[in-house]
């Protein structure tokens, strides 16, 4: 044990372990799951349960009787084997809010085969935990966040853990694992760049332009998958503003409803909410609509909401030990700030947008005011679709970027036609880039489907088609380079060719369409060797010589439960980078499983091998048996005292070869 241990206590780092204390963490544990425990607290005793320990080690506790953790952990099941569990290992918070905190994941622990627990790291989490005292409602909302947020393959989203970490208290807890998204809050981006307005633009106009896109592009993502987010904010945005190609994220799934299973029983922001969801109507996608234009408000420097600068004050106020308020002037106040937020929602404008930023062109300008009216229409068969602000800021971006080709001489005739096709060139790249875009988006289904080869067949159709895909493109880099904007994928992002695209293309469909013909390989040669054991076991059971094959059928199913588990990433929303990473996770799978078939045939056939030798020799043994008796040498009691040790006879046969 290490030396940091105290008496009678072993403190256990899980992140840094021997070998004896990740085995002793692993009993520990698993003994507590049957106790119903799946939140470990740091810094807490938990009883080492020796009995299993000794039976199943060699280890010597000792004096030692229980075990603390440097980290928390959870305890969760398997999303693709729930009888499989992986343990989180956790730390301090690196943020919080109203739902409650999260956590960044240090690690994740799994059983080896020797049940030692080790850690891996590879893999970039955090946990969200909020926690309630009514218990049926922590697990109603966190289950419904699940299930809402799972629809986004990029979220990772595991089912929620339950627990009371404080026995204590009252209050339950739930803890849902998702992948860390890069980037950052976009209201942090925003506050920073509020209190710079009056005097610098620290975000360029073209970058604006491309949060623009991309948080526009998020949020249809989540129209998409048959949400309605019903919160939408630039707090509920995460953007990556240092991506090659600028991503943004829409999180916080909590209120979130199935677009056709909406009821009373969501949650919203009153001052981004729209006029129907203030009148008490349900919301809709349109209300997501209506809340999201006051993130682009937000982008383009727009005005804050007036009710916040009345809530601020007024906690000012609540605050001012000099000048205490009345429950009665606070009432007042409240009432003041709620009518504010109705007005506003009723008769929504977007004041003083685009302080500071002087190159934009008025055209433009006004093209951004008319769509952000149009989406915060008080009719909600007026407003718009996140399509129709993508087209507008897509648009203002193709005419910047023209507007930046330098003039040439008017009587050079070969310069005006060399800049004209140019222009032409760069408008085929741009038109192409959003059309094969919105075809690709098709792919997206909330409700994963089997990647399957004619999908694969058709995508590459779409990218090969020399009317409106790579083809026809000109293969200038400034082209290229429109064009991979405009499409909006990561995996071809720096490139600037259509060969560079193309062979991108080609390795990563080439290499899934070979992934899935050796998955589906594997699987018929799963079911062959599942008939063979069945024709095996038949045979000897009507002989009664030979091997049982139970050990064999145990290994086999854990083999077939591999492959299925493999199966089962090939669900997923169709897109170049999920094929991608699908392939990373396909490779390692087809390697451990192939690994697995070699032994377990190697095995069988060994145990094949000695079988026959043995139906061989149990024949020859009943052989001279009968033998004996027949020729009256020996009687029945003494042909029971006939030699029976295989090896003896086999010797005897050896000699009369």
């Amino acid at each position: 044990m290490q030396s940091h241990n105290t008496p009678y206590v072993i403190i256990i780092d899980p992140t840094d372990m021997t070998d004896d204390e990740a085995l002793i963490l692993y009993y520990v544990l698993e003994n507590q799951a049957r106790l119903g425990v799946s939140y470990f607290q740091k810094n807490t005793s938990y009883p080492i349960p020796k009995s299993y320990i000794q039976n199943d080690t060699d280890i010597n506790i000792g004096a030692y009787n229980n075990i603390k953790l440097t980290h928390h952990i959870i305890r969760r099941s398997r999303t693709r084997d729930e009888n499989q569990y992986r343990y989180e290992v956790f730390g301090k918070p690196i943020g919080s809010g109203g739902y409650g905190k999260i956590y960044n994941v240090v690690g994740t622990l799994f059983p080896l085969e020797d049940h030692r627990l080790s850690l891996k790291t590879n893999k970039a989490r955090v946990i969200k935990e909020m926690n309630k005292r009514n218990a049926e409602s922590l697990k109603r909302f966190a289950n419904q966040e699940y299930n809402m947020a799972r629809r986004d393959e990029e979220l990772g989203a595991k089912p929620p853990v339950f627990a009371h970490p404080e026995p204590s208290s009252k209050r339950m807890h739930s803890y849902m694992v998702m992948r860390f998204i890069p980037g950052e809050e976009l209201q942090k981006i925003i506050d920073r760049d509020q209190e710079n307005k009056e005097n610098v633009n620290d975000i360029d106009t073209d970058t604006r332009i491309k949060m623009s896109i991309a948080a526009a592009r998020a949020m249809k993502k989540v129209h998409l998958n048959n949400i309605v987010h019903c919160d939408i904010k630039s707090g509920n945005v995460i953007m990556d503003v240092k991506s090659p190609i600028i991503k943004a994220k829409v999180i916080d799934y909590g209120g979130s409803k199935d677009k056709q299973c909406m009821d009373s029983d969501f949650i919203y922001t009153g001052i981004f909410a729209a006029p129907e969801i203030h009148a008490g109507d349900l919301p809709s996608q349109k209300s997501d609509i209506f809340s999201g234009s006051w993130v682009f408000n937000d982008i383009w420097r727009g005005d804050d909401h007036p009710a916040n600068d009345l809530k601020d004050k007024l906690y000012m106020k609540m605050n001012d030990a000099k000048h205490p308020m009345t429950d009665k002037m606070i009432k007042k106040k409240k009432k003041e700030i709620n009518e504010k937020i109705l007005t506003v929602s009723q008769h929504c404008k977007f004041k003083n947008l685009f302080i500071g930023i002087n190159d934009l062109e008025k055209s433009h300008r006004h093209s951004i005011e008319q769509a952000l009216k149009k989406n915060t229409n008080k009719s909600l068969d007026k407003r718009g679709y996140f399509d129709d602000l993508i087209q507008v800021f897509e648009t203002i971006s193709y005419e910047r970027l023209i507007n930046k080709i330098p003039p040439v001489d008017e009587s050079d005739k070969p310069l005006i036609l060399a800049r004209d096709t140019f222009i032409h060139e760069l408008k085929v790249a741009h038109l192409l880039g959003i059309q094969l875009r919105n075809k690709l988006d098709k792919f997206v289904k909330w409700n994963y489907c089997d990647i399957t080869l004619d999908d694969l067949i058709e995508m590459q159709s779409l990218f090969l088609d020399q009317s409106s895909g790579v083809p026809a493109l000109s293969d200038k880099p400034e082209v290229i380079s429109l064009f991979v904007e405009r499409l909006q994928i990561m995996t071809f992002a720096g490139l600037t060719s259509k060969q560079a695209i193309l062979e991108k293309l080609y390795g990563i469909i080439d290499t899934c369409v070979e992934n899935i013909k050796i998955m589906a390989s594997m699987e018929n040669q799963i079911i062959e060797l599942k008939k063979r054991l069945n024709q095996l076991t038949h045979m000897f059971e009507r002989t009664r010589v030979g091997p049982t094959f139970d050990e064999f059928n145990l290994d086999l199913k854990k083999i077939e439960n591999e492959v299925q588990g493999a199966l089962k990433y090939q669900k997923h929303q169709l897109t170049l980078e999920k094929i991608e990473s699908l392939n990373i996770k396909l490779a390692k799978q087809i390697k451990k499983i192939n690994d697995a078939l070699l032994i377990f045939n190697g095995n069988l056939n060994t145990k094949l091998d000695d079988s026959h030798n043995v139906t061989f020799i149990d024949a020859c043994v009943n052989t001279v048996r009968s033998y004996t008796l027949n020729m009256g040498l020996f009687s029945h009691h003494e042909s029971r005292e006939i030699p029976k040790e295989r090896h003896v006879v086999r010797l005897t046969l050896k000699n009369y070869r």
